[in-house]
């Protein structure tokens, strides 16, 4: 880790990283490492520091599992087992966001609201940080008026096969650390 950084951003994969290094990149008071996703070990959990604030973004794994997939074979450029890489996600999933659950330096971020109100999650995550909000107006009506930013796996022949198998399979250990999460999620209206 990088000493420079008092706030990391720790993610599972395909859960907004990309989206959201690009919202920080137009905020120039946010100083926030977001080079890391997924695949920590216990080593990473077990050196996670009080006086460093990490952030996460917890996206429905019935979406952000298929991706993960699609990425993986677009990638991989290789066939995988489509069932047991579901299975193998499942499982990262929920030991991933269960090892941040407990975590008392943690903002955690609903992907929905990334999403849909982005201004708005990048303000309350400055109010968090007692940081004053500024947002490169220039570049912010490219990204909110014009679509500027869209990373998606949906454009992918595969994709709905993948989606389709993945709905067939449950999901009820991911959901409930996901719902867990978002139960202390960002606030974005709290003023």
């Amino acid at each position: 880790m990088k000493d420079e950084y008092a706030v990391y951003l720790s993610n599972f994969t395909r859960s907004g990283r990309a989206f959201f290094q690009y919202l920080v990149g137009l905020c120039p008071n946010l100083n926030i490492d977001c080079s890391s996703s997924l695949y920590f070990d216990d080593i990473f959990f077990n050196k996670i520091k009080k006086e460093i604030t990490y952030i996460t973004i917890v996206r429905d794994p019935r979406d952000t599992i298929p991706s993960a997939i699609i990425n993986e074979m677009v990638r991989d450029s290789k066939r995988v087992s489509i069932n047991q890489t579901i299975m193998h996600y499942q499982r990262l999933y929920v030991d991933f966001y269960g090892k941040l659950l407990n975590k008392n330096n943690l903002i955690i971020i609903d992907f929905n609201d990334l999403i849909n109100e982005p201004e708005k999650t990048m303000k309350a995550i400055h109010r968090v940080l007692k940081i004053e909000f500024v947002m490169n107006q220039r570049d912010k009506k490219r990204i909110f008026d014009e679509n500027g930013h869209i990373h998606t796996s949906k454009i992918y022949q595969e994709y709905d096969k993948v989606k389709t198998l993945s709905n067939k399979k449950d999901y009820s250990p991911c959901l409930k650390t996901m719902n867990e999460m978002l139960q202390k999620k960002l606030q974005l209206n709290v003023f």
